[in-house]
């Protein structure tokens, strides 16, 4: 979850692969950018270390 929000890193991460820009998800969630941006450092470091097989369809 996003600190002081309801809003979760999944969620995050599903707007970022359908193609939106960060500063798309922060102006439709009304979050600032740099939350966006710790979701993704967090979401990295949780697979870092780990194989991690990625299919592109």
């Amino acid at each position: 979850m996003i600190k002081g929000t309801r809003i979760s890193v999944p969620l995050i991460l599903e707007m970022l692969a359908s193609g939106m820009k960060i500063d798309e998800i922060a102006s439709v969630l009304n979050i600032p950018k740099e939350s966006i941006i710790a979701a993704i450092i967090y979401a990295k470091r949780l697979v870092e270390g780990m194989n991690v097989e990625v299919s592109s369809g």
